[in-house]
């Protein structure tokens, strides 16, 4: 994370920020399964196994599928657009996230809580054209792992800095699920539109940023 320009480290908050409100959604809508926490659907995937509940699992491993999916378009997206590709992933994903917010207020809202996986997936590609920096914007498993391991050294110059930064990612997903929770209760799935625009926004100006000659 500290190895990444002040932008894209701002971005990559906001993102972690809208992956807590849009799990919140999800795990509401979905009944305990989670749309960008692909461990805890593992789990659940194998205790259905485990007690021969094959439709449920048959349905999480779909979950997990269509995150995968939504990482590997992320990762093609990055590969054929270049340094457009961040902007685009974000774009595809307001796109993905806007359909979903009007389905799930319709008639068949499962279509529209089956679209958040891929949209999430789709969020861990962001930072991909960063030299191939992975760090996971929708769950913080390594990012708590990071934290733990960081306070240990907290002497060692640098990572104190690095500590703060994996802190700050981990306060904005819970802070994301807060408001998502809240925003589901009072707008139903209109909550997702305030994703939606911010995507839009941080997608704009990573194209803004595109005219820029690199150093």
């Amino acid at each position: 994370m500290q190895t990444l320009p002040l932008e894209r480290l701002i971005a990559a908050v906001f993102l972690a920020i809208i992956a807590g409100c849009v799990d919140a959604v999800g795990f509401t809508e979905l009944g305990g399964y989670f749309v960008s926490f692909m461990s805890g659907n593992s789990t659940r995937l194998g205790l259905h196994i485990a007690t021969h509940e094959w439709r449920p699992a048959l349905f999480t491993f779909g979950l997990i599928a269509l995150f995968v999916g939504g990482a590997a378009a992320g990762a093609l997206i990055v590969d054929h657009a270049g340094r457009a590709g961040a902007a685009a992933i974000l774009l595809v994903e307001a796109l993905i996230l806007a359909v979903a917010a009007t389905l799930l207020d319709g008639p068949k809202p499962l279509m529209g809580a089956v679209m958040l996986p891929p949209a999430m997936g789709l969020s861990n590609a962001f930072l991909l054209g960063e030299g191939g920096v992975r760090v996971g914007l929708t769950y913080m498993t390594g990012t708590l792992v990071r934290i733990g391991t960081g306070l240990t050294a907290l002497g060692t110059p640098g990572r104190g800095r690095a500590v703060l930064l994996d802190i700050m990612l981990w306060l904005a997903l819970v802070g994301g699920v807060v408001l998502g929770g809240i925003g589901r209760v009072r707008f139903g799935g209109a909550v997702l539109l305030a994703p939606v625009a911010a995507l839009v926004l941080i997608g704009l100006v990573e194209g803004f940023a595109l005219r820029r000659p690199r150093a």
